[in-house]
């Protein structure tokens, strides 16, 4: 693949955060398909499947945008990245196997196997291979789009919005617990200087 064909890894994360994130609205998959129509998935990206293929291409496409959302945030929360990478290569295999090399590698194929060129959907899931490590589902149970790429390994909510309870929470029982003591230690280190 050369260089020109790359995707930009912000406009990755930018997808894949918008389709975990993506309502269940009708018109929201249309919105989601209309932004991100350079990066979705196409008939001819070596598909092993569509799900209905007596209905027209584009309805084909929603329900699979549909699927695909549900197992993007199924992977994205799991509990360690190992089940995250492999899910992501379950998506790979069972959606986007190339017939040919059904059984490969368990089995040696009659002749050399080749696969298709990586298709600009396959950048996405692979970056999300790359990357399982930093998704993160938001610790703000009110978030509207709890599924984010962290930029720290210890972040646990999407924006400073979203961590402002936790943190005001965090500090309203410290000072239950020790607001007296600190309380008391500043008075006396005001007195002290008089």
């Amino acid at each position: 693949m050369d260089e020109q064909s790359r995707i930009p890894p912000k406009m990755v994360r930018e997808f894949l955060v918008a389709l975990a994130n993506l309502p269940d609205d009708p018109a929201a998959v249309d919105r989601f398909l209309l932004r991100y129509q350079s990066l979705s998935p196409k008939p001819s990206d070596h598909f092993r499947t569509w799900l209905c293929p007596a209905l027209p291409q584009d309805q084909q496409l929603k329900r699979w945008i549909s699927s695909l959302k549900g197992a993007v945030r199924s992977i994205w929360r799991a509990s360690d990245i190992r089940t995250k990478q492999f899910g992501v290569f379950r998506v790979l295999e069972t959606l986007f196997r190339p017939i040919e090399s059904y059984a490969w590698p368990l089995y040696e194929a009659p002749e050399e196997v080749r696969l298709p060129l990586p298709t600009t959907f396959d950048q996405v899931l692979l970056y999300l291979v790359e990357n399982a490590d930093r998704t993160r589902y938001c610790g703000n149970l009110d978030c509207q789009k709890p599924y984010f790429f962290a930029v720290r390994r210890s972040q646990k909510y999407c924006s400073e919005k979203c961590s402002k309870p936790a943190q005001q929470e965090f500090k309203r029982r410290w000072w239950a617990e020790h607001g007296d003591v600190w309380r008391k230690r500043r008075a006396a280190r005001h007195t002290d200087k008089q």
